[in-house]
């Protein structure tokens, strides 16, 4: 269908007046029509009880072609629209429900309905052709024009009250009888239904005969599987992913929060892949969506798997991550998420690799489509076996264009169609397919809440239609073995020693003893391989580069565990190919970029333990940019807008000398000093010209998994320094002789409260990674710099 749903209000209700009619006997006292897509007579709703018979689609027009029939008798008293009861002269009444693949507005079809509802009868539609039931009542719903009703003798059927609805929102078709017009249908009857171009007499599309009392087959199943559920690392990013506005198909609100409110208030259950992800979850409690997220999860609504990230060439090679790293992942990951109140899953989404845990017996996994299976429908899986563990694979490839304004798309509904015939009638070897619909929440219709609300409609309104939860994937029965025999998937573009290099970076993490700093590890690693969208091909090559930093933070938690004084400039600690500079004490941590002089961590002890005050944006988020103006091959340049750490000149170049416990870095222009002070460092430039410089504060970036974290952080300052302060932790103070000013992730909190607006002017913190707070510094001469931790 392509016209919109308010159009098709109209217009389907104009059709309903006219298709409506009866045979040219009984008089019906009082009919009332109900709205498109409600209960069309009753106020009892057609369940999957109702249900008779699932057909392919297979006839040439969509509106001619049925793919369910139902059937129900209804005892008088029980014909209420709205709640009004309508005065019937029956005592039971015949419901027929048919629906169809599409309903145009200009109807398109006759329907025929034969019914045998006594011994006796004839064999042949009325042009001759043979029926498969001797039919006693004919019925003909024309495209337009009163209805028809013969029986055997092809005379009018003198006893029957018949009235019709069409829905064209639906795709729905109604047909009430009269039980006393059927005479033996109290004990069942026999349907044959056939559908004809309109005024024709040929075929288009002819169900097999069904019995009234026959048991109901199996509905088409249906799962929701969304990824890249709240990719966000900013303030921006967090609130356009959650409620944004100009956004998504249709250029309007957008989000998670509309995908879950609609889809809670049609009792829609769904499987939300990467919303466990540390990144996603923290993103979801500064946006205040926790608590929705937790509602849907006790009623059933969501299936929230634990997550492992799809780490480059995980897949069964020899560079797998060990089952100890991955225990230690899962079990901090689900750490966070207890924190927030969701419950541990039996669901994990997860690259298939053998040190999984063995306590998820369900996994998520993304799988190329199988050889054998290039065939079959986009979308349609069957749960496979690998192991002890059912895994529900999750093709790289959806249906495009899933839902409209009008409700479920016409290539869905086919795909809905064939699912259901696949398991009614075996069409296919494994009778236990599913069709996968979602995807990309970035890029789906689903996130915007018109179109949301207009397919889960639908959706809830077919009984042949279930959607699976939780318990039906617990109780799934694969009848194959996973086979790697697949469809290669592209390349992630890193090379062979990349992949190493990773591999052996994520064995050291798992190495660490646990520590706050060892805990800024894994954090940082989680959000390296985070949910982004989009995904550049280059993006591999990009995480690749700035995996080397997570070599400092398993240098800082090593010097956590036993501190010590360290004063050199000969290692290249962050493998960019360039040395680095560490001064080290029992209290401090310091690590420098040698060439440009900067301060990129700073790690500080006091009594409350070890805290983290300065790092490189890039801890906590890469690729935020457009993948046309990173350069790959300037190491960790190669994402322009990473800030890399305090203090950093890009066009200058240092020359180093220690003379401990004092760092100088000097060029022809300009030196920067460095020195320890208690809880801290001092930095000197001595310039003849006038400075500017950024120092960004990340103060315990691992508060930023914790419940009501963003409430937390706050600045109180003036131009010649200030606080940074985390509440029931540390602070950390700046005091210098230039000018300050400060931009910090927290400064537009208040609004994430509401919807995006598009109106609004956003400061530049709202771009900022969390939980970045970076200031500003601009000297005519030469600056002094003094950051320090306090307790409060």
């Amino acid at each position: 269908m392509t016209h919109y749903r308010l159009f098709s209000l109209v217009i389907s209700l104009a059709i309903l007046s006219t298709a409506c009619a009866k045979s040219n006997v009984n008089q019906v006292k009082a009919i009332q029509f109900s709205q498109p897509g409600e209960s069309l007579s009753t106020n009892i709703p057609w369940v999957q009880a109702d249900l008779r018979l699932l057909d392919p689609p297979d006839a040439l027009l969509p509106s001619q072609d049925i793919v369910a029939a139902y059937t129900r008798t209804i005892d008088k008293g029980k014909f209420a629209p709205f709640g009004k009861f309508i005065n019937i002269d029956v005592d039971q009444e015949i419901q027929v429900r048919l629906d169809f693949l599409d309903i145009a507005i200009q109807n398109q079809s006759d329907v025929y309905l034969a019914f045998d509802h006594q011994p006796g009868g004839v064999f042949q539609w009325p042009w001759g052709s043979d029926t498969q039931i001797a039919w006693d009542t004919l019925v003909l719903l024309p495209a337009s024009g009163q209805i028809q009703a013969w029986n055997i003798h092809q005379q009018d059927a003198n006893n029957t009250t018949i009235r019709a609805f069409r829905n064209p929102v639906l795709d729905t078709l109604e047909v009430h009888l009269d039980a006393s017009g059927l005479p033996g249908s109290n004990t069942g009857f026999k349907l044959q239904i056939m559908t004809t171009p309109a005024g024709e007499k040929n075929a288009a599309d002819q169900l097999t005969p069904f019995h009234s009392k026959d048991y109901p087959p199996k509905p088409a199943q249906v799962l929701f599987a969304f990824w890249n559920t709240l990719p966000a690392y900013t303030p921006a990013q967090a609130l356009r992913r959650w409620d944004g506005a100009h956004t998504g198909p249709l250029g309007g609100r957008h989000g998670l929060y509309n995908l879950l409110r609609t889809a809670r208030s049609h009792k829609i259950p769904l499987a939300l892949l990467d919303l466990k992800s540390p990144s996603s979850l923290s993103a979801l409690d500064y946006v205040d969506g926790v608590q929705l997220v937790q509602k849907m999860a006790q009623e059933g609504l969501l299936i929230l798997p634990e997550t492992v990230p799809f780490f480059p060439d995980i897949t069964p090679t020899t560079l797998t991550p060990s089952a100890d790293f991955l225990a230690q992942l899962t079990k901090m990951n689900r750490q966070i998420s207890h924190d927030l109140g969701l419950s541990a899953s039996q669901f994990i989404y997860s690259p298939l690799t053998p040190g999984l845990p063995a306590h998820f017996p369900v996994i998520f996994t993304n799988l190329p489509q199988p050889i054998d299976a290039i065939d079959s429908p986009t979308g349609i899986i069957s749960p496979l076996r690998w192991r002890d563990k059912v895994v529900i694979p999750i093709p790289e490839d959806l249906l495009a264009e899933q839902a409209t304004l009008d409700g479920v798309s016409l290539e869905t509904r086919r795909a809905l169609a064939m699912a259901a015939a696949s398991t009614a009638v075996a069409m296919r070897k494994d009778p236990r397919n599913i069709l996968v619909l979602g995807g990309d929440l970035t890029y789906s219709e689903w996130g915007a809440p018109q179109i949301a609300r207009a397919g889960f409609r639908y959706l809830a309104a077919h009984p042949w239609i279930r959607i699976l939860g939780a318990h039906d994937l617990l109780s799934a029965r694969p009848s194959n073995d996973l086979s790697f025999t697949v469809i290669p998937t592209n390349a992630s573009g890193i090379s062979t020693a990349d992949g190493e290099k990773i591999s052996q970076i994520i064995e050291q993490i798992s190495q660490l003893q646990p520590s706050p700093l060892s805990q800024a590890a894994w954090q940082a690693l989680n959000s390296l391989y985070g949910p982004i969208s989009p995904q550049p091909d280059e993006l591999s090559r990009l995480r690749a580069i700035y995996a080397n930093q997570l070599e400092v933070l398993i240098a800082a938690a090593q010097w956590s565990k036993k501190p010590a004084h360290i004063s050199s400039c000969d290692t290249d600690l962050d493998l960019d190919g360039q040395l680095n500079c560490v001064l080290a004490s029992d209290e401090i941590f310091a690590v420098f970029d040698e060439t440009a002089g900067s301060l990129t961590y700073l790690f500080v002890k006091t009594s409350s333990g070890f805290h983290q005050v300065i790092a490189p944006s890039s801890q906590f988020a890469v690729g935020l940019s457009e993948s046309s103006g990173w350069m790959l091959d300037k190491g960790l340049g190669a994402d322009p807008s990473i800030i890399p750490g305090a203090f950093n000149d890009e066009t200058q170049q240092y020359q180093a000398i220690f003379e401990p416990p004092q760092l100088t870095f000097f060029n022809q222009e300009l030196t920067k000093v460095y020195r320890p002070i208690p809880g801290g460092i001092r930095v000197e430039y001595r310039a003849s010209t006038p400075i500017s410089t950024r120092l960004p504060l990340a103060l315990d970036p691992w508060v930023r998994f914790g419940p009501s974290w963003g409430e937390r952080y706050s600045w109180n300052g003036d131009p010649g320094g200030g606080v940074w302060r985390l509440s029931s932790g540390p602070s950390v103070q700046v005091r210098s002789n230039g000018q300050i000013e400060i931009s910090h992730f927290a400064e537009t909190r208040r609004m994430m409260s509401s919807t995006e607006n598009p109106n609004a002017e956003y400061p530049p913190s709202h771009f900022l990674p969390f939980p970045l707070a970076v200031l500003d510094l601009q000297s005519p001469g030469d600056l002094f710099v003094e950051i320090f931790l306090s307790e409060q």
